[in-house]
């Protein structure tokens, strides 16, 4: 089998589509041209992405800036106090510049999780003028952007859009409190209604630079908080009584809540855009020591699995969702267990994701990238990172955004050069045999 670094195509410049501009300059003309992303199938009926009737390859990075000082560590794009629209500008035309073809963006900050310093249901002019000059100066340079929704410090939704006569968390706690509880579904899907509808009042076309939105980042139950926490008693939900002794009803419940979810934020969300995809992503089970979708049963025998439970794809696509968004951060071989490429199969499989689900969704993964603690340095990484692409290829995934573009922290950047070259379309025009272009 030859190495999965040299198998790759020779390097070659892609015709990245870097069209100028930046923020102080309008949409050039092909990026006005240019119609939304669209879902597609091939002739084997398997979901793929495309624009005007050309293929899209979606191969991108995360972005994000991060505020560093008190109050706490933070992503922080847009807030309106630290917003640095020079850098953005340089960077998305770097990001251009190295063949990739889409952001994704963070909306959370210091201002969502203050409120906005606004009464109920108001963002700031402000902070919706920094996230449209964002994705004016993106789609000015050829990129599509993903708007990603996570808001933990201020309990799941912006603050000011927190309901209010709530349960306490010693009945719903944790991430349980925005699944469950019906208002918070409602003020998620109040709150991306409000921003869509804000940024289309600037300029009509501009939700067409939206590739999708990725309605709650990481969307998982906590099984360390109530009801999951209990093994007894029963809870009720949207008028139907759930039996937490039982390792069925307790995934029952997810699958339902998880369905009523998305239905929910989508039928807000689309209200403003129909043909606006949206998701919610997750991650596999077995990264979170989970064998299967059985509502978090292990924990009651004493396992050490991670409190987070991820989303069941199925009942994220019988909600709506189009598209399902997983992340991936694989693992080199170690003493006993071989690396992530060799277990892939297992790892998708124990997700109920199978080499035929591509033909229900388009599957991308949001988050690809590679973990300090798993690769001693960075040049370590490309050849695992590199076979693991080739199972994805085998799963008809479309895509991915590389984990993250600069900055500090637990994982490498793809300004690490070894990155940088494994993963930019710059240097690997390709994927799964697909040409990567910006359109």
């Amino acid at each position: 089998m030859p190495n999965p670094v040299s198998s790759r195509s020779p390097l070659r410049l892609v015709a990245a589509a870097v069209l100028g501009g930046g923020f102080l300059c309008g949409f050039l003309p092909a990026a006005w041209a240019a119609g939304p992303v669209k879902i597609a199938a091939d002739e084997h009926g398997f979901k793929h992405f495309s624009v005007d009737g050309k293929d899209y390859v979606p191969i991108g990075v995360n972005y994000m800036l991060s505020h560093q000082g008190p109050p706490y560590k933070t992503f922080d794009t847009f807030d309106t106090k630290d917003f640095h629209a020079d850098e953005i500008d340089q960077d998305l035309k770097a990001i251009a510049g190295a063949g990739f073809n889409f952001v994704r963006l963070w909306l959370k900050g210091l201002d969502t999780d203050d409120g906005f310093s606004l009464g109920p249901h108001q963002i700031s002019p402000a902070y919706v003028d920094n996230v449209y000059k964002t994705m004016h100066a993106a789609r000015a340079v050829g990129l599509r952007v993903v708007l990603t929704g996570s808001f933990p410090k201020s309990n799941w939704v912006p603050a000011n859009y927190l309901p209010t006569g709530l349960p306490g968390d010693d009945v719903v706690g944790g991430m349980n409190r925005l699944i469950l509880l019906p208002e918070m579904a409602e003020a998620t899907g109040d709150f991306f209604r409000d921003l869509l509808q804000a940024l289309q009042a600037k300029d009509p076309n501009v939700l067409n630079a939206i590739f999708y939105l990725d309605l709650m980042n990481e969307f998982h139950f906590s099984l360390d908080a109530p009801p999951f926490s209990k093994f007894s008693g029963q809870y009720r939900y949207r008028g139907k009584d759930y039996d937490l002794s039982s390792g069925a009803s307790r995934q029952a419940l997810m699958d339902d809540a998880a369905e009523a979810w998305l239905r929910t934020v989508k039928a807000k969300v689309t209200a403003v855009k129909p043909d606006l995809l949206v998701t919610a992503s997750s991650f596999f089970l077995l990264a979170v020591n989970h064998n299967s979708f059985d509502g978090g049963a292990l924990t009651s025998k004493g396992d050490k699995a991670n409190p987070n439970f991820p989303l069941r794809p199925s009942a994220v696509l019988r909600g709506g969702a189009d598209i399902i968004d997983v992340h991936v951060y694989p693992g080199p071989a170690r003493p006993n267990l071989p690396g992530t490429h060799v277990r892939f199969d297992a790892i998708l499989h124990a997700s109920e994701i199978t080499e035929s689900t591509a033909r229900d969704a388009p599957i991308i993964a949001g988050e690809f990238g590679a973990d300090k603690q798993k690769f001693a340095t960075a040049a370590d990484a490309p050849e695992e990172l590199l076979a693991d692409e080739q199972v994805f290829c085998r799963y008809h995934v479309t895509g991915f955004a590389a984990w993250m573009w600069k900055g500090s922290g637990d994982t490498w950047m793809l300004t690490d050069e070894p990155l940088m070259r494994a993963l930019a379309p710059k240097y690997n025009p390709e994927f799964c045999g697909h040409k990567v272009v910006a359109l």
